[in-house]
């Protein structure tokens, strides 16, 4: 169980405007995105989504699964400053012909959100699952609630609550990744967010 007072007050020692009241909401979670280093609006958008999305998840109800979210988030998204990973279509060239793309579709189907969901057949199936057009509009998914919805989907789907509990940095990346790229961001980050939660 968080002890959300106490992140509450940690958080306003840090210069956030929350009071101690115990109660996990928008403004907690909100925090919580801007010390990864969300913009405000970027932040608050986050902190909504988390609101509306991480109880159905099972994510916020253990310091250490919330601690692997942010940190692998913040990871994926460059401090949750990026919602659509950087190329030009010379670039995304290296997607064509994997994760269910055809010739051209790797910029079509770029990371985008908060796990950089990647390849035509990731948006369809995260898509179905949260009854979104994603693969006729693929842009919807770095949308912060929309990217919210994915990122639950993801860590319900490939049962990474149980990895986070293991507190197993390595195999929630492997989980959100498919590989180990930034492992030690992810580490540091997740150390920054356990610093706080625990």
């Amino acid at each position: 169980m968080i002890d959300i007072a106490q992140l509450q007050r940690r958080l306003a020692a840090h210069g956030y405007s929350l009071s101690a009241d115990g109660i996990a909401g928008p403004k907690t979670w909100t925090a919580l995105f801007a010390v990864g280093g969300a913009s405000a609006s970027a932040a608050a958008a986050y902190g909504a989504a988390a609101a509306a999305g991480w109880t159905g998840a099972g994510i916020d109800v253990a310091p250490l699964r919330v601690a692997h979210f942010m940190g692998q988030t913040a990871t994926e998204t460059g401090g949750f400053r990026y919602s659509v990973e950087l190329g030009d279509a010379a670039y995304f060239a290296h997607y064509d012909g994997r994760l269910g793309n055809g010739p051209g579709d790797g910029y079509a189907y770029r990371g985008r959100g908060l796990v950089m969901l990647t390849g035509r057949a990731n948006y369809a199936e995260a898509g179905a699952a949260i009854g979104l057009s994603l693969v006729a509009q693929p842009d919807l998914a770095a949308d912060p609630a929309t990217a919210m919805r994915i990122a639950c989907h993801f860590w319900v789907t490939r049962r990474i609550a149980r990895l986070a509990d293991a507190d197993d940095v390595v195999s929630v990346t492997r989980a959100i990744n498919g590989g180990l790229n930034g492992i030690d961001d992810r580490r540091r980050r997740t150390a920054i967010y356990k610093g706080l939660l625990l």
